[in-house]
């Protein structure tokens, strides 16, 4: 990506946020909806920590993010139960997603479940939306904090998803809300993250 942005300070986060909205805004239509290719979904599939997971959180990706679906369908047909995420306030609530776009409504540009759950789930892999990944595990989000309030809470083996172009060399500025995650998922890549 170029630059090289330092520091811990939301201006940076906020700068290298607008540049890559920027250009997922200029993905064609066939490039965003580019499924993951199965030769990645097998590999993620046999990592130790995916193979025993059954309780998956996991996101309902928007037009400028990437095409989970074929990688939902896989999660379900291997027999993991799939929770999607509802805002409420500044938390996230879980509702059961069967891969079925009808169990889901609009809140504004998001899709979220129906109906969500009001107990706790502790999850096993926690698939998570991010703009940005850099090689030591810190996520750059859409700057709500939602996730990360989310992966502070739990245990569960955290997987960014984001495109081939968003996995970075160069450190993401952080600050101390931020978590990080443990391995990044791209169509052409799944790749733990050394901590």
């Amino acid at each position: 990506m170029g630059n090289t942005l330092s520091g811990n300070s939301e201006p940076a986060k906020n700068q290298l946020r607008i540049k890559i909205r920027t250009q997922r805004k200029t993905l064609s239509t066939a490039q965003t909806k580019t499924e993951f290719s199965q030769k990645i979904i097998t590999e993620f599939l046999q990592n130790s920590k995916v193979k025993t997971a059954k309780k998956i959180a996991t996101f309902i990706p928007t037009q400028h993010e990437p095409n989970i679906s074929v990688l939902h369908q896989q999660l379900i047909k291997n027999g993991c139960a799939l929770y999607a995420p509802k805002i409420k306030a500044q938390d996230l609530l879980w509702g059961d997603y069967f891969g079925n776009l009808n169990e889901l409504e609009l809140n504004g540009s998001i899709l979220e479940p129906k109906t969500t759950r009001q107990e706790n789930i502790d999850f096993d892999l926690i698939l998570v939306p991010a703009l940005a990944i850099d090689i030591f595990g810190n996520r750059l989000g859409q700057g709500g904090g939602y996730f990360d309030r989310v992966l502070k809470q739990s245990q569960a083996f955290k997987v960014a998803v984001i495109f081939d172009s968003e996995f970075l060399t160069e450190k993401i500025p952080t600050q101390a809300h931020d978590e990080s995650v443990d391995a990044v998922l791209t169509p052409n890549k799944f790749q733990l993250i050394n901590i």
